[in-house]
């Protein structure tokens, strides 16, 4: 494998997510310098969104690249138009600190996770919130995630321990905001940091304090809505906390950022991982495949963005 790498230098302090748009044209940063930002990837440029009054944890693109949601520990959710660059919208939930934004695969929905264990779910267009806003996680929202169909919300908890919580993975019905289901990974009982789809739907793929991955299997009602989750492979490399799990796009790739300062590639189907050279000094906290699934962003606690591009 060979790997073609740029830097983007820009933010004053650590780099919390990235984010491709759609069209693989543009990557979105999120820092905690208070601050988001626009790369052209054609020219390295950057445009400086600048809103938040705390650091800037989470961003997601919505599906048609139109809109960019970031998250801060300020309390609110904040809407960008991508193409001028201007706020567009304010969301300020009664929650907490927000530590995930993400949007429905349709668009028409944002949701947000934050300390205080709540899932306020938004109606894009309106600017308002759904009926179905989950307010019974069991814990700190450390990871937040749409299933492909857009019916389900998957959460992970941070169990602190200090209300009874647990560490656990919870999927959520994002019509009605009702519990479909609850598991606890029994072979890593740690605060789970990250959880993502994998494109078919078929997986749900999450990680957390202990630095292991786990594949859950998904099953299916009579409906076709999720119902269960069966603990499937366990995949075991990292040396800290996994902090990002994302699928490449044709689901054959799973990319992970760690604590420990890496970013690995694994094998869904063998478990195998092969270590990306990111660059990075210090903790990776995000990454992000593009659309062709031929670069992978990364976010550093050294304040940059990373591109690698495989081939």
């Amino acid at each position: 494998m060979t790997i073609k790498q740029v830097t983007l230098n820009g933010h004053s302090d650590a780099v919390r997510s990235v984010a491709f748009s759609p069209d693989g044209r543009t990557l979105a940063t999120a820092s905690d310098d208070a601050t988001a930002r626009l790369w052209d990837l054609a020219s390295g440029s950057g445009v400086l969104l600048a809103s938040h009054d705390d650091e800037v944890y989470s961003l997601a693109f919505s599906p048609d690249g139109r809109l960019l949601a970031t998250g801060s520990l300020d309390h609110t959710v904040c809407l960008w138009a991508t193409d001028t660059h201007k706020q567009v919208g304010t969301f300020t939930p009664e929650a907490d600190e927000i530590c995930r934004v993400a949007f429905s695969p349709d668009g028409r929905l944002l949701a947000a996770g934050g300390i205080d264990s709540q899932v306020p779910i938004w109606n894009v267009a309106k600017r308002e919130p759904t009926a179905a806003t989950i307010t019974r996680t069991g814990g700190s929202i450390l990871a937040l995630a749409f299933s492909p169909d857009g019916r389900t919300l998957a959460t992970g908890v941070d169990g602190c321990g200090c209300c009874g919580d647990e560490p656990t993975v919870r999927l959520w019905s994002v019509d009605s905001g009702e519990l479909v289901t609850s598991v606890i990974d029994l072979d890593d009982p740690a605060e789970v940091r990250a959880a993502v789809f994998s494109p078919d739907g078929q997986l749900l793929a999450t990680g957390g304090q202990g630095g292991r991955i786990r594949l859950w299997e998904v099953a299916r009602n009579a409906t076709g809505a999720l119902a269960t989750l069966r603990a499937g492979a366990l995949l075991v490399g990292h040396s800290g906390p996994v902090s990002e799990l994302t699928f490449s796009p044709d689901g054959r790739t799973l990319a992970s950022a760690s604590l420990d300062g890496t970013a690995r590639l694994w094998d869904p189907a063998t478990g195998e991982p092969t270590i990306i050279p990111t660059g990075h000094v210090g903790e990776v906290h995000s990454v992000a495949f593009s659309p062709d699934g031929q670069t992978i962003a990364t976010a550093g606690n050294d304040g940059s963005a990373r591109l690698s591009t495989l081939s």
